[in-house]
């Protein structure tokens, strides 16, 4: 039977800890403020980036007058018989169901294609890792996030999407990612 010296030591334990989480609360919030302002503030950016694509690709000549052929491989319009799927997830499960529901939602893209010839390009650990998993004879290549932290955006090595596209390996670019909304909510894209 503990004494009451014990008992005393571990309430003082138990408080102690309690404070501990509850400032861990408060830094985290703040740091997730932070985030969401960030992520908030740039899309206006992105949706006139957007809007300048969308006007320049309205306004030029796509298509050769006298052959009729598109005169940028990326604006072709090919058959589908190579896809290629660009999946862009986290390297760690500290987000909740984040990675999660975009391997779903690569899952089931994966599924409404069946028979055709589909390459997968992981970005994101997890990602790859579901992805070798559960699909293990399908060719998963693979990008990491930097491990440095920088205020910067963050790079992955260039996906080669453009460029089996060019080539003619893809005929077809699909990607699965998240795209922020609000805190807590998540809209895959």
């Amino acid at each position: 039977m503990p004494n009451i010296l014990d008992i005393r030591r571990r309430i003082r334990s138990v408080v102690n800890t309690r404070q501990i989480t509850k400032a861990m609360k408060v830094v985290s919030a703040a740091k997730l403020r932070r985030a969401q302002d960030r992520a908030l503030a740039a899309r206006p950016y992105a949706a006139m980036l957007t809007n300048v694509l969308k006007s320049l690709v309205a306004r030029a000549e796509i298509y050769d007058p006298e052959t009729g052929e598109p005169k940028h491989p990326l604006l072709a319009q090919r058959p589908e018989k190579t896809i290629l799927l660009v999946v862009v997830t986290g390297d760690k499960g500290l987000a909740g169901a984040f990675s999660a529901n975009i391997t779903k939602a690569a899952s089931r893209f994966i599924e409404s294609k069946a028979g055709k010839n589909i390459d997968i390009e992981a970005i994101g650990r997890k990602g790859r890792d579901f992805l070798r998993r559960r699909y293990p004879a399908a060719p998963v290549q693979t990008a990491v996030w930097p491990r440095q932290k920088s205020r910067s955006i963050l790079r992955p090595r260039p996906v080669s999407a453009p460029v089996r596209f060019k080539l003619q390996e893809s005929m077809s670019v699909f990607s699965a990612s998240c795209s922020f909304r609000r805190r807590g909510l998540w809209r895959r894209a």
